[in-house]
């Protein structure tokens, strides 16, 4: 029976991550084919960011004038903010990490930055992101070490000065276990990053 549930819910989780990438990628079609004709203000550069997560090497490449994919590799350790009914507030730092993935993300504030003439640097920019990342922990648990995360997210990223930048995304995300064949709840994702483009 309990194996029944594991499965169904494998299952909804699947097809859940299926129909909302299916929406992503028609909203990438229309937003695509509205601003075909206008030029890109986006950039292709490789990035060196220190965040909350940790540190991470990246290279943003423009697909398209609203569309970027940003493949990095990302150093961290893990960790747990929260409160608890029976510990309080809980701030505890776990495993070191190495998390290789990829950001997809969708610009739609190009225009409205333009025509305010405000810094379009570093591709400056409000943006909807999609993020998949395989995550490996160095030191095994019980819980296993092996990961996949995806997450759906909303971000910003601004220049600082000359070739520094700094940017900030929130949103929701979901983990696969690979050890224990099992998927996560969703849970809330939220990151700040300095950087400096290479």
């Amino acid at each position: 029976m309990v194996r029944e549930k594991t499965r169904t819910l494998d299952k909804l989780t699947t097809m859940t991550i299926k129909h909302v990438l299916f929406v992503i990628i028609l909203l990438v079609g229309f937003e695509l084919s509205a601003q075909d004709q206008k030029k890109s203000t986006l950039n292709s550069f490789p990035k060196i960011e220190l965040g909350i997560r940790g540190l991470d090497i990246a290279y943003e490449h423009v697909l398209s004038p609203v569309l970027l994919v940003e493949p990095y590799m990302s150093f961290g350790k893990e960790y747990q903010i929260g409160i608890t009914s029976q510990r309080g507030f809980v701030f505890d730092l776990g495993d070191d990490y190495l998390t290789l993935g990829s950001h997809l993300k969708l610009y739609y504030s190009l225009n409205k930055r333009l025509s305010k003439e405000k810094n379009m640097a570093h591709n400056a920019g409000n943006f909807l992101g999609a993020k998949m990342e395989y995550i490996y922990l160095f030191l095994d648990d019980e819980d296993g070490d092996n990961f996949i995360n995806t997450s759906l997210y909303w971000g910003i990223q601004r220049p600082l000065r000359d070739q520094y930048l700094w940017g900030f995304y929130l949103g929701l995300g979901n983990y696969y276990n690979f050890d224990t064949s099992t998927f996560s709840d969703v849970s809330f994702i939220a990151n700040i990053k300095i950087g400096l483009s290479l």
